[in-house]
């Protein structure tokens, strides 16, 4: 596992935020991690995603950016655990556009069909972020 933290601009005094990355594919991790961290996020990458949820329970993550197939885990069931046990935290897919997605995997979870830029990684991080930051009914 690798753990980098950069600062970020999204308040006057907000911290950074804390996005961890889950795929198998080293060049895909470092691809994502670098695009994160040179935006200013705090990055943790981890593969295989064994020990995810754990991770998730010991330190606040802000979102959570996963590949759907992963040896060792589905990525559709991981999301499931994800949202059971932190249902307000965002989770981003990343999927080759040559593979069906599986019919498991939630329809409402945001898609990033690889290969994808920078920029449209940064938008739609971007765009999770924000709603996460709007007022909940909690």
């Amino acid at each position: 596992m690798c753990s980098e933290e950069h600062g970020s601009r999204r308040g006057p005094q907000a911290s950074p935020a804390r996005i961890l990355v889950l795929d198998d594919e080293p060049m895909i991790r470092h691809f994502v991690a670098r695009a994160l961290e040179e935006a200013g996020y705090q990055v943790v990458v981890l593969s295989p995603p064994l020990g995810a949820l754990e991770l998730l329970g010991e330190a606040p993550f802000d979102l959570v950016i996963t590949n759907s197939i992963m040896p060792a885990a589905s990525g559709a069931q991981l999301v499931a655990r994800i949202r059971n046990e932190f249902p307000n935290l965002p989770v981003i897919h990343m999927d080759d556009q040559s593979h069906p997605v599986s019919p498991e995997f939630p329809t409402d979870v945001p898609r990033l069909g690889k290969p994808f830029s920078n920029d449209a990684l940064l938008r739609e991080v971007a765009r999770q972020l924000e709603g996460k930051a709007s007022p909940s009914l909690e």
